[in-house]
């Protein structure tokens, strides 16, 4: 029998922005279009993604609710939403108290059993890889 599992993906902040903004890497490759390949995988019913509260609270704080409307609607059937606590987050503080954004990202990605987390920052997470099995989009 094959299996049919779908894929349950949670997505990093700085990858909505790429795609998003269409922002490019240092050495001027566009970051934008791996993204997107992201996301038309969730909106084809390739990937479940699991959409926490924390990834929509540091993606507002850089671009307005609108400019993502679109992109959540037209996956929204494949999209699982998730709550952190604040027990999370004081944990992912004492794992890093100094950059403990990644390690709550790490900790929610744990938590919702997804197979990968999907990042352009990679080493950022090195820390957190007994939680979760890290990518970058371009990877996946």
């Amino acid at each position: 029998m094959v299996d049919t599992k779908m894929i349950k993906i949670y997505v990093d902040t700085n990858v909505y922005l790429d795609y998003l903004k269409n922002r490019s890497n240092k050495f001027g490759k566009p970051l934008g279009e791996d993204a997107w390949r992201v996301f038309a995988r969730v909106l084809n019913g390739k990937f479940q993604l699991v959409v926490s509260s924390f990834v929509l609270e540091e993606l507002y704080r850089q671009i307005e609710p609108t400019e993502s409307a679109l992109l959540f609607e037209i996956m929204k059937e494949n999209v699982i939403p998730a709550i952190y606590s604040s027990e999370e987050k004081m944990r992912a503080k004492t794992l890093n108290p100094d950059h403990w954004q990644d390690a709550l990202h790490a900790i929610i990605a744990n938590r919702e059993k997804v197979d990968y987390l999907v990042t352009q920052n990679f080493v950022d997470y090195i820390p957190y890889s007994a939680l979760v099995n890290t990518v970058r989009p371009k990877e996946i």
